[in-house]
């Protein structure tokens, strides 16, 4: 399971168009990504994540369903090809292996600024990352992407979103870590500011797994 996922809180957008066709400069995407994200408190959706790994020279794939609410609460599912599950309130992160029948769980709020505040981040984008406009090979059809450089020091090099011309709805994201290794994320049957269980971001340690606390090692 790729800790990178907890940038995904990103991917979420309002239902308004804003382009009828790509933009034409990198400001104009800028105006339309921050004017639309700033009203965006949740979303739901399926996904499908790609690992590759560089020094290995492996492609995993991952899926399941995801929810996400601003300023940094998440929960993600994975069910395919293994089970696990990673919840967030915020303050604390648990992840969950059925598997290997083991939770580890750790204070999450110092980390915060980063990937994981991205939502709160696309409002004032320009404040975080330099950003462009590109053209990424095999892009979706009717996407336009901008790349994002962060302008202070990340675990992450670059991150390219891909966003729907008429409603600035990110189909895709692909993240570039600090050895190189890509993460593609996909989603797909997004619910926007939906309907949110506030209940389902706490974890309790089901009977008999163990748990490890890292704030305790």
């Amino acid at each position: 399971m790729n800790l990178f996922l907890a940038f995904l809180s990103i991917l979420a957008t309002v239902s308004q168009p804003a382009f009828a066709a790509a933009p034409e400069s990198t400001e104009a995407a800028i105006q339309a990504v921050e004017s639309r994200y700033e009203a965006v408190t949740s979303i739901q959706a399926e996904f499908v994540q790609i690992t590759r790994s560089v020094a290995m020279g492996t492609e995993d794939m991952q899926e399941g369903n995801m929810v996400v609410m601003r300023p940094s609460m998440m929960r993600w599912e994975f069910t395919a090809p293994d089970a696990a599950l990673m919840v967030s309130d915020g303050d604390q992160m648990w992840i969950y292996s059925p598997a290997e029948a083991q939770v580890i769980q750790y204070g999450v709020g110092a980390s915060q600024g980063g990937v994981e505040s991205l939502l709160s981040d696309l409002a004032t984008i320009r404040e975080h990352f330099s950003v462009s406009l590109v053209t990424v090979p095999s892009a979706l059809t009717g996407h336009f992407a901008l790349r994002l450089e962060p302008k202070s020091a990340q675990s992450f090099k670059s991150i390219i979103l891909e966003l729907n011309e008429d409603s600035v709805a990110i189909g895709r994201v692909t993240i570039l870590d600090s050895f190189d290794n890509e993460t593609i994320l996909t989603l797909s049957s997004v619910v926007i500011n939906g309907e949110v269980d506030s209940s389902q971001f706490t974890f309790q340690v089901p009977a008999g797994v163990e748990l490890i606390r890292t704030d305790a090692m």
